[in-house]
């Protein structure tokens, strides 16, 4: 599913990241425990791709694996509102419904293009998945005590702790193959910890966590 080979990284003069190698397997759970400071953040940014690594490579298995990083601390557009950010991580089954009709009466006109067909097909499988996403978005919220706010509130107006729990609900709602955590329980109160970690313990995702609760990656984690 994911393997690193070899990643390396510095900051300025420091050596951040040397020589790692490593790993992770569907269903598998690793926890990265370290002090602050050692690079554990900069290693999910390289392998969710929003960094390159002065050194190594990481590979997909299958290449088109959808990955879902969680950053510390939210990375929500403050421009969106509550609704927008929802339609955006479900898929936009509006957009999609509209693409796949302009599709279907291209291909009518032309049965035999294969490009189309590809794009027609596609366009079918991500509709599909924004339709699941859809239906599972109000559980999601009443999960994470997000279900009370209104769609038009702005982002810009959320907690932090809100923006984390609902970076999580944005993140579930895509259906990643590849989880990639950092500090995933802060701002959780218990029920919602427990909400998180049974998800954990059934989904057959790969993840990776970063965390410094060591009771949540003992229950969660299987390296």
């Amino acid at each position: 599913m994911l393997t690193a080979h070899h990643l390396s990284q510095t900051c300025g003069i420091t050596l951040v990241l040397s020589e790692i190698s490593f790993s992770l397997n569907p269903a598998e759970k690793i926890g990265l425990v370290g002090p602050n400071g050692c690079g554990k953040t900069t290693l999910l940014r390289i392998l969710a791709g929003l960094e390159p690594a002065d050194g190594g490579t990481v590979q997909f298995n299958p290449p088109t694996l959808r990955v879902g990083y969680l950053p510390q601390g939210g990375n929500l557009p403050s421009d969106l509102t509550l609704g927008d950010y929802l339609q955006q991580m479900q898929g936009n089954l509006p957009a999609l419904t509209a693409r796949l009709e302009l599709l279907a009466s291209h291909l009518a006109a032309d049965l035999g293009s294969p490009s189309l067909q590809q794009e027609y097909d596609q366009v079918l499988a991500d509709l599909t998945d924004s339709a699941a996403s859809t239906t599972r978005t109000p559980a999601l919220l009443a999960s994470f005590g997000l279900d009370t706010l209104p769609a038009s509130l702005p982002l810009a107006s959320l907690s932090g702790g809100q923006k984390t729990r609902l970076n999580l609900v944005g993140l579930l709602l895509r259906d990643p193959r590849l989880l990639l955590l950092d500090e995933p329980t802060n701002h959780l109160d218990p029920a919602m910890l427990e909400w998180l970690e049974d998800w954990l313990l059934n989904s057959r995702c790969g993840v990776l966590i970063v965390s410094h609760d060591r009771a949540f990656l003992d229950k969660v984690t299987d390296t």
